[in-house]
């Protein structure tokens, strides 16, 4: 069976890319492995779907490459700003907080899965559920999909929104990979990110569970890697929250130990 364009993965980057592919008049096709589509957006801010923060920049992403300018470029055509005004047209409607974060005014992320849904159901993209993808190849004119236990597929145009490893109970597992490399695609190493900390905590039991804002440095060795500013919750097995979740990738990066981790909690009281 012949598609004009296909894109694989459907959480958010895969259902907004069919959106506007299908409103610029495109046959979309949005093949998912899991049985719904947004799987991972529903667990999401706990649950209430973080969707954006206002204040996300440029040079708040970290690459290997020097990503800024393009970076920039993108955000320049299409910000938390017109994101927000975006998300309006599908029905949802959204509250930002104090410090930036954009959440459904309804704080349920299921309704956000629904308003995605019902959108793609309107803009007459095609849903294919539970597509577990097994190979991908290069034919004349495009590329054929195969699948464990279904129909392979042919395609002019693919995108690939399957993300990545981080969860692979929700179907991140990293399959796309491998077929990726065999098409030629170079493969960045795979390492842990925005996620969080594992530190010994048997000395701050009694703080488990407990969050508030703090400064998070990193240092290797007295040498400053990355400082970060946001939330911080205490947990059974380690940190979690933005201030070192913006801090994890240059823990994976430096696996090999002599790291500290300093956090402040008095950061408005300070002299």
């Amino acid at each position: 069976m012949e598609k004009e364009i296909i894109i694989l993965g459907a959480g958010p980057a895969g259902m907004t890319a069919a959106l506007f592919a299908a409103q610029a008049g495109a046959r979309v096709t949005l093949v998912e492995r899991n049985a719904q589509v947004g799987r991972k957006l529903l667990v999401t801010g706990s649950g209430r779907a973080n969707l954006s923060n206002h204040g996300v920049a440029p040079e708040r992403y970290f690459s290997t490459s020097q990503a800024e300018p393009w970076l920039a470029a993108v955000f320049a055509q299409f910000g938390p700003t017109d994101l927000v005004q975006w998300l309006r047209t599908l029905g949802l409607l959204t509250y930002s907080t104090a410090d930036g974060w954009v959440y459904p005014l309804s704080n349920s992320a299921q309704s956000v899965v629904q308003a995605f849904a019902s959108a793609l159901e309107r803009a007459g993209v095609e849903v294919l559920l539970e597509h577990r993808l097994l190979s991908i190849r290069n034919i004349k004119d495009g590329f054929e999909l195969g699948f464990e236990g279904q129909s392979s597929l042919r395609c002019r145009k693919l995108l690939i929104a399957a993300g990545g490893k981080a969860y692979p109970t929700l179907g991140s597992q990293g399959d796309v990979f491998p077929l990726l490399q065999k098409l030629g695609h170079a493969l960045v190493p795979l390492v842990p990110a925005l996620g969080p900390v594992a530190c010994d905590m048997r000395a701050y039991q009694k703080l488990q569970g407990i969050r508030l804002d703090a400064q998070a440095t990193l240092l290797d060795h007295e040498q400053v890697l990355a400082q970060t500013r946001g939330n911080l919750i205490f947990t059974q097995w380690g940190l979690n929250g933005p201030a070192v979740m913006d801090l994890s990738h240059r823990v994976a990066r430096h696996a090999g130990g002599g790291l500290e981790l300093r956090l402040n909690f008095l950061l408005d009281h300070e002299t």
